[in-house]
């Protein structure tokens, strides 16, 4: 027979146990397979772990620069600096002395197994003017539909979307045409599974 103060303790006991739970680890836009699942909440989508339920998942990791500059290459001189155009930061790139063009792209695809679906691609993009900003998504490293955008001193989103079919591996590249020295920001870079070419859905 239980007593009262047994039935004391166990009642904290499963206040407490329930007040403790951790927390559910944010494993969006980790790599994934049919061996590594990604846990409840979440599923694996074009071999990335996406949050299960919700609109289009961004597939760009890092895509404000909010986390500093990890997780991009740049053949320019690539930091974070604030404001951005959303959030707190946005990624600045410098061209080089000697060049009049500079790239920027994800360091790892994050598209590892794209399936038979059209995909989109968006940036906002800003630099003086005179200079060209292409937005291009990357089939296998090959440049697809690649949309540009004359540079006017102001925040313009560019945008694109092709097709893919088969398991192909799919990334974004942004190319600036700049000056020589020219200071260029990026910020908001998406990549996302969309329901048309018209990349109406996006995250």
């Amino acid at each position: 027979m239980r007593t009262c103060r047994q039935g004391v303790v166990l009642a904290l006991g499963l206040a407490c146990g329930l007040g403790c739970l951790p927390d559910p680890v944010d494993v969006a836009g980790k790599r994934c397979d049919s061996r590594e699942e990604c846990g409840a909440g979440f599923v694996c989508q074009a071999g990335r772990c996406a949050t299960d339920g919700a609109g289009p998942d961004n597939l760009v990791g890092n895509a404000g620069f909010e986390q500093g500059v990890d997780g991009w290459v740049s053949t320019g001189s690539l930091t974070a600096v604030r404001p951005g155009f959303r959030g707190e930061s946005a990624g600045r790139l410098e061209v080089p002395l000697a060049q009049e063009r500079v790239t920027l792209q994800p360091l790892s695809p994050p598209l590892l197994e794209a399936q038979d679906s059209y995909y989109c691609a968006s940036a906002w993009v800003r630099g003086p003017s005179g200079g060209s900003a292409t937005l291009a998504l990357l089939s296998d490293s090959e440049p697809q539909d690649p949309v540009s955008v004359s540079l006017n001193d102001t925040w313009q989103e560019v945008k694109t979307s092709t097709l893919f079919v088969g398991e192909e591996v799919g990334s974004v590249r942004l190319t600036f045409v700049a000056v020589p020295g020219a200071a260029l920001s990026v910020d908001e870079v998406r990549l996302w599974r969309a329901g048309s070419i018209f990349c109406e859905d996006g995250p």
